[in-house]
């Protein structure tokens, strides 16, 4: 079920961003080899260090690697690079960088930050259609839908600096 639902997500997505042309299916949520949910090839559930930090200029990087900030209270952040282009039905690039959130060093949430403003509409909509309406809107407009994913749920940075799609792990404490 969660496979087929991942599948008409990213169906209504693809065909949505190809606006007046046909776009191929973007293949965002997968799962890896050990079973880990994956958005655009980035492993949930897995440490941060298992990727390659990068050298030198990352915006030329042609495999991911990352670069990391210290984490605080067992919170770190890191942006990914060398991951493969995602592009709409005319050639555009959908998203111009993705970054991880972790936990003591495991990654809890993966998230894509739109390249254009344009994007997000197509994608809230395409959401709604697939799963309902979000189950929370905070006071920025950060919408989130709990439950279509075990364990873990899709969030939508809304339009402006930042504005990004992603997926992150349901916190398990009390």
């Amino acid at each position: 079920m969660r496979k087929t639902l991942i599948t008409t997500i990213l169906a209504l997505a693809g065909l949505t961003i190809g606006t007046a042309h046909a776009a191929p299916s973007l293949n965002l949520l997968n799962r890896d080899g050990h079973g880990h949910l994956t958005l655009n090839g980035v492993p949930m559930g897995v440490p941060v260090s298992s990727f390659h930090e990068c050298k030198g200029d990352p915006t030329t990087a042609t495999t991911p690697c990352v670069l990391t900030t210290p984490e605080i209270d067992g919170y770190g952040f890191a942006q990914v690079f060398g991951l493969p282009a995602v592009k709409d039905g005319v050639g555009r690039p959908v998203f111009s960088g993705a970054n991880v959130t972790t936990h003591h060093g495991v990654i809890d949430g993966v998230h894509l930050v739109f390249a254009d403003d344009r994007y997000v509409p197509l994608f809230r909509t395409a959401t709604n259609e697939t799963v309902g309406e979000p189950d929370f809107t905070d006071h920025n407009g950060v919408m989130e839908w709990h439950g279509a994913l075990h364990r873990v749920y899709l969030v939508l940075v809304p339009e402006g600096e930042g504005a990004a799609f992603g997926v992150v792990q349901e916190d398990s404490t009390p």
